[in-house]
């Protein structure tokens, strides 16, 4: 009888940690454009993505008509954007844990140098 609770046990444990470990590799993916203050798309700008728990950094450059694209951003952590071009930065924009987009939109404008 004390093995089959503990089996039971276990058995409830595994369940829970699958049920966790799926949804922490459910990707999900941001992307945007950057704009300059006049709203025109800006090739070649540096955008930075941070995980606010972790502090870790990703960071891509833009393409043709100021596009960029994260993929493969875990659903549990919140994120920070940020894009510069030439000294010239936009502001922080947050990407919240609680939203429930798997390929959310983000547009960052540079401010006026």
């Amino acid at each position: 009888m004390k093995f089959k609770l503990i089996a039971a046990q276990l058995a409830a444990v595994a369940v829970a940690c699958g049920a966790l470990w799926a949804q922490d590799y459910e990707p999900r993916s941001v992307a945007g454009i950057v704009t300059d203050s006049s709203n025109t798309p800006v090739d070649g700008a540096l955008v930075q993505l941070k995980n606010r728990q972790t502090l870790q950094f990703r960071s891509c450059i833009t393409q043709h008509g100021g596009q960029y694209h994260f993929a493969r951003l875990s659903a549990n952590f919140d994120y920070e954007l940020r894009a510069t071009h030439n000294g010239v930065w936009s502001d922080k924009k947050k990407l919240s844990l609680f939203s429930s987009r798997k390929e959310p939109t983000v547009n960052l404008r540079l401010k006026s140098p």
